[in-house]
């Protein structure tokens, strides 16, 4: 009978393999998570695109109602051409109201992004979002073309500027379809890099709202972006010779995605 066989067991080696194995799942979540992020910020781009692309044509729509609604008045036979751009209108009006039934999940998630971490929309702004929102989802399409018209008319006569901090520490200035990237690292450095930035934008309207945003960027670079900001408005206002007045909102964090 052969004597009984001793099992030793290598420990280290299975230790190991444990490590590699958690370290792998951790790699795994944390992929997982950025493309679900990437996601999520690609459908909010998408979904602003055609609003503005639908907001667009229901300003030309209105410009070329408004004017066949005034020939109408003397030739009947415009009347059915009238009739096809309201129903052009309504069917806008349909499509948008698709574009504001936006997942409630995903409107927690994008709210819970802004209001992470502060400054940024106070717990009221972000309650009366959300009962507005809802409004928009449930009104007529007509109804909601009235609103998109009116937002409409307030841009003709507005500026809106985003200001943007990257993680970086880099700030990224669209106006319209102007784009500046400028640095900052303290408040009086970012107040100069906005003023020049300034300097090279179109001549600005009555009124200027900044939104700013921020990403991931440290909190040094934010608190530069933060107090330097009153400052480079002061000054920008002080050069325009009190022709336009300028305003800014902090809309809090918003990650951007890879390609801005």
């Amino acid at each position: 009978m052969l004597p009984p066989r001793k099992l030793t067991f290598q420990l280290i080696p299975l230790l190991d393999l444990l490590l590699i194995v958690v370290f792998a799942q951790y790699l795994e979540g944390r992929i997982r998570e950025e493309r679900q992020a990437e996601a999520t910020a690609a459908h909010r781009e998408s979904l602003q695109r055609q609003l503005d692309e639908a907001l667009r044509q229901l300003l030309a729509l209105r410009e070329t109602m408004a004017a066949l609604e005034q020939r109408a008045q003397q030739a009947d036979a415009q009347a059915s051409e009238l009739d096809r751009l309201r129903f052009q209108r309504d069917l806008i009006g349909e499509v948008v109201g698709e574009v504001f039934r936006v997942p409630e999940a995903m409107l927690e998630q994008v709210l819970r992004q802004r209001t992470a971490a502060s400054p940024g929309p106070s717990a009221d702004d972000v309650a009366q979002l959300k009962t507005r929102w809802q409004s928009l989802r449930h009104e007529r399409a007509d109804e909601l073309v009235q609103h998109l018209l009116t937002f409409g008319e307030m841009r003709k006569r507005i500026d809106l500027w985003e200001l943007h901090l990257r993680e970086n520490g880099t700030c990224l200035l669209q106006a319209g379809s102007r784009r500046v990237t400028f640095r900052g690292e303290t408040p009086e450095a970012f107040a100069t890099r906005l003023f020049e930035a300034y300097k090279t934008l179109p001549e600005a309207k009555s009124m200027v709202l900044v939104l700013l945003t921020y990403g991931d960027a440290k909190f040094m670079l934010r608190k530069a972006v933060f107090d330097g900001l009153p400052v480079a408005l002061e000054r920008i206002r002080l050069d325009g010779g009190h022709h336009s007045r300028f305003e800014y909102a902090v809309l809090g964090y918003r990650p951007l995605p890879p390609t801005q």
